[in-house]
C-alpha cells in the first residue's frame, strides 16, 4: 500500500507540476501582452516622433540647399528655389496623408479629408492674395510660389501635431 501512497502522491504531483506551469503560462502570456501593447504604444509615439523629426529635417535641409538661391537676388533662381520647396513640402504632406490613413479611422479620415479640402482653398486663397502688391511684376510668380509653400510646410507640422499618433 505505501507504494500506490507513492503512486498517488506523484501523480499528485504530477498535476500539481501541470497546474504550475498553467499558472505561469498564463502569467507568461498576460506579461507578454502587456509588453505587446507598451511596445504598440511606444511605436504610436514613435510614429509621431518620427514624423515630427522628418519635417524638421527636411526644413533644416531646405534652408541650407536653397539659401543661396533664396539669398541671390535673382527673382528666376528665388522662384526656382520656391518651387523645389513647395515641391518638397507637397511631397512630404502626401507621406503624411498615407500615414495618417493608417493610423486613423474612416470616419477621421473622412472629416481630415474635408478639412483637407478646405484648406486647399484657403491655401490657393492665400497664394492668389500674396502677390497682390506686386501683381504683373517679375516677383509676383515668386510670392505666389512662397506661399503655397509655407502653407504645405505649415499643414504638414499641423496634421503630424494634432491628429498622428
Amino acid at each position: 500500500m505505501k507504494e500506490s501512497n507513492n503512486d498517488d502522491k506523484t501523480i499528485t504531483s504530477l498535476e500539481n507540476t501541470d497546474e504550475n506551469e498553467a499558472d505561469t503560462n498564463k502569467g507568461e502570456d498576460a506579461i507578454e501582452s502587456q509588453e505587446k501593447d507598451s511596445i504598440n504604444d511606444n511605436e504610436k509615439n514613435t510614429v509621431k516622433e518620427i514624423y515630427l523629426d522628418k519635417l524638421n529635417e527636411l526644413e533644416v535641409n531646405l534652408n541650407t540647399s536653397l539659401k543661396e538661391k533664396y539669398d541671390s537676388g535673382i527673382t528666376l533662381e528665388m522662384i526656382e528655389a520656391a518651387s523645389e520647396e513647395y515641391e518638397k513640402w507637397d511631397k512630404m504632406l502626401n507621406e503624411v496623408y498615407l500615414e495618417l490613413e493608417e493610423q486613423l479611422s474612416e470616419t477621421e479620415m473622412n472629416n481630415i479629408t474635408e478639412e483637407e479640402l478646405n484648406w486647399i482653398k484657403t491655401r490657393d486663397e492665400k497664394s492668389e492674395a500674396a502677390d497682390d502688391k506686386f501683381e504683373g511684376g517679375s516677383i509676383a510668380p515668386f510670392l505666389r510660389i512662397e506661399s503655397l509653400a509655407k502653407s504645405t510646410k505649415e499643414r504638414c507640422y499641423e496634421l503630424v501635431n494634432n491628429y498622428m499618433k
